[in-house]
């Protein structure tokens, strides 16, 4: 087991996440990119801020690629067999009337 804080919308803390898993296991046979969020919880699409929209969309779109971009490459190069998952909030696949799911609107 290996725990390392990232922040998976700055590209270099995904980069040092792979850096720390290579040091640490040799390989990366397995990748399970998951990463999301909400918002603000009392606010719907209109009224949540730009800022929290960016946080958003850092997070569970950009966090997402940063790691692709980031384990891929190196997978890749690695050769064998190798797994991705990517995995995505239900909640994408409908809508709600609460507020809380303004990002997925």
């Amino acid at each position: 087991m290996l725990c390392v804080p990232a922040d998976v919308r700055r590209e270099e803390e995904v980069q040092a996440l792979l850096r720390s898993c290579k040091t640490r296991f040799g390989t990366v046979d397995l990748f399970f990119n998951n990463a999301g969020v909400i918002g603000e919880c009392d606010k719907g699409v209109l009224s949540s801020s730009a800022a929290t929209w960016r946080w958003v969309l850092d997070t569970n779109v950009m966090g997402i690629i940063h790691g692709m971009q980031a384990f891929v490459p190196e997978m890749e190069a690695e050769g064998g067999e190798k797994h991705i998952v990517n995995t995505a909030s239900a909640a994408g696949l409908y809508s709600q009337p609460r507020a809380t799911m303004a990002p997925y609107v």
